[in-house]
């Protein structure tokens, strides 16, 4: 195929459809945890930097994280069964 990824077999059009629906459900996330999701999972951030940037312990942030990742997970799954537009 013309467009196809060596690694997963996946085309640069769907690597863009799955681009677009990842921003879609990350904007579904409260602001709070979406904050530290893209800090840390998509720009490769620290604890420990987010924390100092955003002016709160490493714990608390942290904790967002893991809570930031439940709530992305379950608004992707609920977008796999259709339930999110």
């Amino acid at each position: 195929m013309l467009f196809r990824s060596k690694e997963n077999g996946t085309s640069h059009a769907e690597r863009l459809e799955l681009k677009e629906e990842v921003r879609k459900v990350l904007g579904e996330v409260k602001e709070k945890y979406r904050i530290v999701l893209i800090m840390k999972d998509m720009e490769g951030m620290s604890s420990e930097e987010i924390a100092e940037i955003l002016q709160r312990k490493p714990a608390t942030i942290r904790w967002r994280l893991a809570e930031g990742r439940k709530m992305f997970r379950e608004l992707w799954l609920a977008r796999d069964e259709g339930m999110v537009a």
